[in-house]
């Protein structure tokens, strides 16, 4: 679950929408280094580098560290995971 986002975490990309999501609404969990997710040790998302057009943020993650979607010109909407 998400308990931080970074400054700037889209930097320029101003054509995103993010949407929040109810905790049974989502079941995939990408694991770290999976589908274009990059997670460090302690849950911080650091980079995605995936294609996808929606992005649904892992489970595992507890913070989107900034700049983490920088240059991520596919992407449409991002899901996040509520409590």
């Amino acid at each position: 679950m998400i308990l931080t986002i970074g400054n700037e975490i889209f930097w320029k990309d101003s054509k995103i929408s993010v949407e929040k999501l109810s905790l049974n609404s989502y079941a995939e969990v990408a694991e770290t280094n999976i589908d274009g997710f990059i997670i460090d040790e302690n849950g911080v998302l650091t980079r995605y580098t995936g294609t996808a057009e929606t992005v649904v943020i892992p489970e595992n993650v507890i913070e989107i560290g900034s700049w983490a979607f920088s240059n991520c010109k596919t992407m449409k909407y991002l899901k996040i995971q509520v409590m």
